[in-house]
């Protein structure tokens, strides 16, 4: 990308802020009519290689620190489409943070409470970050100069499904240097968040060059697990090492839980100085459900005949029964009524299945749904435009306010 070009007609590109990331790419741009600077985060590969609608589902959550999204721009080139989320502008992460010296213990514990709620609200979702570590908590500064942490980047996230307490493993989302030690890539759970988080906290805690002088060595985040000693003996705060001892317990089964992590003692303090109470999420989702039965009972008979999952099966009923209208306003040629149909549950289907997994839809709706091979070769990129348009619509109003999510996480 080449600086001050236009990515959209509202915004004008400054500079590329990290192009480390896999999925995206992380640039500074500045609103045109406000000349306020934002963050864009913009998928790379086009939407059926990485797809982002659980990324952007999290986006949308209402707890004050974890990031959230403040538009939503659909991104043409020549030989892809693809979209860029605007957020607020970040002054670094938690690595840059560490580098900060002249911040005070009383701000740095402020801010570590701070990820705290984030995480704790993020479970109480039933979602699994998976990609828990320093770079992942952006360090904002307020109107009254003062620092604020959230949790961001949710790429690699995915919820717990409903009356289950792990997510089958499906391929490696855990950092390497933050994986847990009892880690065997068959499931993924909550207590391996809280162990990357551990590890973050303790990393988090302490500064670079402090670290450097009374060790004579640099502070690396990708060795983290191997500096849990001498991190601990830097911190004269023994609540907060009390805390990261019962994280950091190698026995998940005894090791805390961020519910067992916010009723703690350094927690307490931290949320008494914040003067913040601890809130949490209700989901509507059984809700969503009930209503939806009354009003998708075609599709749902449909769906038997193809032996669609249960979980997709009601995901999919809640996208199809409250979102029809918007699905239609989609459709910009005319098609045949049972056409269109069969497309919009393709899109809710696959979409359905693509939130639950956060992983690339593998489902094949569209073979599904079209028997003669013409039909869906013609008929993919029909359905994948439609599906993309849908989403970017969707989320707009989601930002904006006017909506709840597709998952109904919270309100």
């Amino acid at each position: 990308m080449e600086n001050n070009t236009t990515c959209e007609a509202s915004y004008t590109l400054v500079k590329e802020i990290d192009d480390s990331g896999v999925f995206s790419l992380v640039s500074k741009v500045v609103e045109i009519n406000s000349n306020k600077q934002y963050a864009i985060k913009k998928y790379i590969d086009t939407y059926d290689m990485c797809p982002f609608a659980f990324e952007l589902e999290c986006f949308s959550l209402v707890c004050p620190y974890i990031v959230r999204g403040k538009d939503i721009l659909e991104i043409s080139t020549k030989t892809s489409e693809t979209v860029g989320i605007i957020l607020d502008l970040a002054k670094g992460t938690g690595k840059w943070l560490v580098n900060l010296p002249q911040i005070s213990w009383e701000e740095r514990r402020m801010l570590l409470t701070e990820a705290i709620i984030a995480l704790h609200y993020l479970h109480k979702c039933n979602i699994l970050h998976l990609d828990v570590k320093p770079d992942n908590f952006l360090i904002f500064q307020d109107n009254d100069s003062v620092y604020r942490m959230k949790l961001t980047d949710f790429s690699l996230s995915i919820q717990i499904p409903r009356n289950k307490k792990y997510v089958p493993f499906d391929r490696d989302r855990i950092p390497e240097a933050f994986t847990p030690p009892e880690f065997d890539k068959k499931e993924y759970n909550l207590k391996h968040d809280v162990w990357a988080f551990g590890l973050s906290l303790l990393y988090m805690s302490v500064s670079a060059s402090s670290f450097k002088k009374k060790y004579n060595k640099v502070l690396h985040d990708h060795d983290i697990s191997e500096l849990i000693k001498e991190l601990c003996e830097m911190n004269e705060d023994k609540t907060f090492v009390d805390l990261i001892e019962h994280i950091l317990d190698k026995n998940p089964i005894t090791r805390y839980s961020m519910d067992d992590v916010i009723k703690h003692k350094f927690t307490v303090e931290g949320l008494k100085s914040l003067n913040y109470k601890v809130a949490y999420p209700i989901s509507s989702y059984e809700k969503a459900l009930e209503s939806s039965h009354n009003t998708t009972q075609k599709f749902h008979k449909w769906c038997e005949t193809k032996g669609i999952e249960q979980d997709v099966l009601d995901l999919a009923s809640i996208i199809l029964s409250e979102n029809n209208t918007l699905l239609e306003k989609m459709f910009i040629r005319k098609y045949d009524e049972k056409f269109k149909l069969m497309m919009k549950w393709a899109v809710v289907l696959s979409l359905s299945r693509e939130l639950i997994e956060n992983n690339v839809d593998t489902g094949n709706m569209i073979s599904e749904l079209f028997t003669n091979k013409r039909d869906v070769d013609y008929f993919s990129a029909i359905i994948l435009e439609l599906k993309l348009n849908f989403i970017c619509a969707k989320y707009q109003l989601v930002y904006e306010g006017k909506e709840q999510g597709f998952l109904h996480l919270d309100w």
